[in-house]
């Protein structure tokens, strides 16, 4: 159980990390990307990125109260954060291949729900993944996992062949968060099901409410 329990926190660690390298480096990025493509002025591309940061303060605490009473176990929520940065995906590709002649709100909007989505149902899940004999040093690397993929990215976007091409990277980011939201969800379910069929004592909170 102590492995499994250890894998499963490297695995939301690695999801914090890659899914905050989606997320973070548009804050810096987007306004001069909106601005290049759609010839928006500064005011209005500004208008534009904290449409996104403002969705997630007006948007996360409603969707957290929609988590508390609808999606109370653990790998609902990991569905949930699925299509939450699948969401993100599709956004960032629009925002890539969409025509200037289409408004960019349409993608922003997208990109502002999928944001606090994620981030709501990421955070909501620590109490039951960051194992409770080291909840601080626990804290302590996810913290650090978070900064590391958005500090990194920004690196690699800054050498990228184009604008799109730069943009698209945090796409690919979203989609490996997937990936590893999908095996996450497989090693729950499957620890749990092994538990029930050695008929074990289900002893941590990883197992027993997912």
């Amino acid at each position: 159980m102590r492995a499994v329990t250890d894998y499963v926190f490297a695995m939301y660690a690695a999801i914090g990390a890659i899914l905050y390298a989606a997320i973070v480096p548009f804050w810096f990025y987007g306004g001069a990307f909106l601005r290049s493509k759609w010839g928006y002025t500064l005011g209005t591309a500004d208008a534009l990125m904290l449409l996104v940061e403002g969705g997630m303060v007006v948007l996360s605490p409603p969707l957290g109260c929609l988590l508390n009473a609808y999606c109370k176990k653990t790998v609902p929520r990991l569905g949930f954060m699925m299509g939450a940065s699948s969401a993100i995906l599709m956004s960032i590709v629009l925002l890539a291949f969409m025509p200037p002649a289409l408004p960019a709100m349409l993608a922003m909007l997208l990109l502002s729900t999928s944001y606090a989505a994620a981030n709501t149902v990421f955070w909501s899940l620590s109490a039951d993944l960051i194992p409770p004999g080291i909840s601080a040093l626990g804290s302590g690397i996810l913290g650090s996992s978070l900064n590391l993929g958005s500090s990194v990215l920004p690196i690699v976007m800054a050498n990228a062949s184009s604008e799109k091409a730069a943009l698209m990277l945090l796409g690919v980011a979203a989609f490996l968060s997937v990936l590893i939201m999908l095996c996450l969800c497989i090693v729950l379910s499957l620890s749990k099901r092994r538990l029930l069929i050695q008929g074990g004592t289900v002893i941590s909170p990883l197992t027993e409410d997912i």
